[in-house]
């Protein structure tokens, strides 16, 4: 019901318009209802106010990762992935945007973690497939 959650957010802030826990929240609903563009100006908006919030990375990163922004996505999910490193998805998603952006070892790197995390939901079989692809490519490393 998320036209109701956004009104009663929208009820909250008409109150006091910088309560970040309302900003955030009416980014997810916006989210939900695949409007990436005005979710990414909330989070955004919920990040000035509150920069470290895990929710708001996730929230931009998640944008714009649903808009194959991949390169705008990365540092987004490259921090969520930091501070939340058992997200059931967030290397997954890590490892196609820097597939998408030409870093290959950077996405072998994730989709291995995604293996190590989730193996079994969408983001791990993708993982899974991906690398039985890329890890041959990947160039090895001479042992000293």
């Amino acid at each position: 019901r998320y036209g109701e959650a956004g009104r009663h957010f929208d009820m909250a802030l008409s109150i006091d318009p910088e309560f970040q826990p309302s900003i955030f929240g009416r980014g997810v609903v916006l989210h939900m209802q695949e409007r990436y563009w005005q979710a990414l100006d909330e989070f955004e908006h919920s990040l000035k106010l509150y920069p470290e919030h895990v929710g708001s990375l996730y929230g931009m990163g998640s944008g714009y990762f649903e808009l194959q922004r991949y390169r705008q996505a990365v540092p987004y999910i490259r921090q969520v992935a930091s501070a939340v490193p058992r997200h059931p998805e967030i290397h997954g998603m890590l490892g196609i945007s820097y597939e998408a952006v030409g870093d290959v070892n950077s996405a072998i790197n994730e989709y291995r973690a995604q293996l190590q995390v989730a193996p079994r939901n969408e983001y791990g079989r993708y993982a899974s497939v991906r690398l039985a692809v890329l890890a041959p490519l990947q160039p090895l490393t001479p042992q000293r």
